[in-house]
């Protein structure tokens, strides 16, 4: 393309070459007539110096970006494993030069048996290395089973109720001060919440999720300490980081344009700890194991040190009663295979330990190590971002419109947005919920309860799956006085074409309609609203909550913008009895 903006009859007026550099223009013409000859000369140099001032910058940028280029290949280990020990962002948290990958000729991976071999090398080499290597496993949450947790919590923390929960199941160690959360797993010396020494690492080694429509893997400080003055426990459950997820994972693709399902089906390695020092060495142990390092990942722990507290780091480390405790959640939605999914939720393909330094030389020195450079900064969170959907408005107005004639509705409920940032979360002692970055949420709380089959509520929508904004989108109902979420309606199965009863236009597809009721027999695009003495379920005399949730911006690496996204509209609906 140069080469023709040098060659072009605008820029000189008989064709030249390039001979050597860009610099130097030869013409291919000759003269007899010496003045003619020089005047075009000089009406040529003059041309060639504005050519030259014009376009070099952007011939030495594009140089100089192909080199960088070069120079930041994944596919050199060694560089991987300085650039995870480095302070910048990384591949595996987001926002990196690795974020952006390509698909390679890897294959799909159905079971372990290629890791748990590699898992026995890595085991043994860090066992014969200084470290303490203990088993840990995962179990997944469903809906159903908040009921075990309520005694303890109260809570559900409005957890998706279409989406189970993958659960890390960490042993304890030995002067850990434990919290009996759940009695059936801490029995057995198992805990969904652990204190965790700054020292320490936990390491997944498996297999992704089945072909999804989303999964990601997040770390928490679940509980801390009001440092504030009241001195009490607070369960904050907010994220140390952003999410790994199909965009941002290291699964041994290459850089650029990464098709967003090869991600699935792959071998992962994902390393948790805050602690530089330890990291090396699981690198070394790794390496030892050949593992590759473009299968590995890195959820940082930015740790404070000396009962120090924010903003020097977000996490307090240590095993005493008063430090935070470290939790995980691996999210899967919408597994297309329903056999594959069985198998995904019945039997996780993962191996997890828990790593921990012998009290040697080697644990003294780490725990001295507190200085900026051995440990990990507050991290910047990925930003958001998605085109608005201010062109759907008209549609959207419309539909509601049309639902106001059908339907006797009696009052709009107000829908908010509901921003969730772990780092404000953590540095401002709030209850963040178990947030996820990947996802925008909406939330509405109406006062208005379903007593009968008569009250009921219609909600209406983009789906930000079709219009291109998220990687798919939810509506769920969860009941008020635990935060559990009860039954939910998603763009995948449910939204397509529930607005057709109403009205057909050009923007039909990309909106939704459904109607919440407790009896949905019979009745289309409906989300049913379980009653007592079911599980879980909504009282009679309590109002549901209704939560909104748009996960992953296509080709990019967080959630979608609240601003540009067009909030949901609930109306509440009181039927003429007959």
């Amino acid at each position: 393309m140069i080469l023709d903006i040098f060659k072009s009859r605008d820029v000189i007026d008989e064709e030249g070459v390039i001979n050597g550099s860009t610099d130097k223009i030869i013409t291919s013409y000759g003269s007899t007539n010496s003045s003619i000859s020089s005047r075009k000369n000089e009406r040529t140099e003059k041309v060639r110096s504005k050519v030259v001032a014009l376009f070099m910058p952007m011939i030495v940028a594009i140089l100089f970006f192909t080199q960088y280029l070069s120079k930041s290949s994944i596919s050199d280990d060694a560089a991987l494993h300085s650039s995870i020990l480095s302070n910048e962002k990384i591949t595996s948290v987001k926002g990196n030069k690795f974020v952006t990958l390509k698909e390679t000729t890897s294959s799909k991976v159905s079971d372990l048996s290629s890791l748990k071999e590699k898992a026995t090398a890595f085991r043994n080499h860090l066992s014969n290395n200084g470290y303490t290597v203990r088993d840990g496993f995962m179990t997944f949450f469903f809906k159903e089973d908040c009921e075990l947790y309520l005694n303890k919590t109260g809570t559900c923390y409005g957890n998706n109720p279409g989406t189970p929960y993958g659960l890390y199941q960490l042993p304890h160690i030995p002067g850990e001060e434990t919290i009996d959360l759940v009695p059936d797993y801490e029995n057995d010396g198992y805990g969904l919440e652990i204190r965790i020494r700054s020292d320490e690492a936990i390491v997944l080694m498996g297999i992704t999720p089945p072909k999804a429509k989303y999964f990601g893997y997040s770390h928490y400080l679940f509980r801390t300490l009001d440092r504030r003055g009241d001195g009490n426990f607070t369960a904050i459950f907010a994220s140390l980081d952003d999410t790994i997820n199909p965009t941002t994972i290291n699964v041994g693709r290459r850089r650029k344009n990464v098709p967003y399902n090869t991600a699935f089906e792959k071998e992962v390695v994902i390393t948790t700890s805050g602690n530089k020092n330890t990291i090396r060495d699981v690198d070394k142990a790794l390496d030892h194991a050949d593992v590759p390092g473009k299968i590995r990942n890195l959820q940082r722990i930015s740790t404070t040190h000396g009962g120090v507290a924010p903003p020097v780091g977000l996490f307090h480390a240590g095993l005493e009663a008063d430090k935070d405790t470290l939790t995980f959640l691996h999210r899967v939605a919408i597994i297309e295979d329903e056999a594959a999914r069985e198998k995904y939720f019945n039997n996780p393909p993962v191996i997890i330990f828990r790593i921990t330094p012998n009290d040697d030389e080697k644990s003294i020195k780490s725990k001295l190590s507190t200085s900026i450079k051995d440990r990990f900064p507050i991290p910047l969170r990925a930003p958001r971002w998605s085109f608005s959907e201010r062109r759907f408005e008209n549609a959207l107005n419309d539909l509601e419109s049309a639902v106001r004639v059908d339907h006797n509705i009696q009052a709009e409920a107000e829908v908010e947005k509901f921003p969730l940032n772990g780092n404000k979360c953590i540095l401002g002692y709030l209850k963040c919920l178990g947030d996820n970055g990947d996802t925008a949420y909406f939330v509405s709380r109406p006062t208005f309860t379903m007593p009968d089959e008569n009250s009921y509520y219609v909600i209406i929508g983009v789906n930000h799956m079709a219009s291109g904004r998220s990687q798919y989108s939810e509506v769920g109902a969860l009941d008020k006085a635990t935060a559990t979420g009860v039954s939910s309606f998603n763009s995948v199965k449910d939204m397509p074409g529930s607005t057709s009863i109403y009205f057909d236009g050009d923007d039909n597809k990309y909106l939704y309609a459904l109607t919440v009721r407790r009896n949905c027999t019979g009745i289309k695009f409906c989300m049913e609203l379980p009653s007592p003495p079911a599980y879980p379920k909504v009282d009679f005399d309590e109002p549901p909550i209704f939560t909104f949730r748009a996960v992953l911006s296509p080709g990019g690496s967080a959630g979608p913008d609240l601003d540009k996204l067009l909030k949901d509209r609930v109306f509440f609906v009181k039927a003429p009895q007959n």
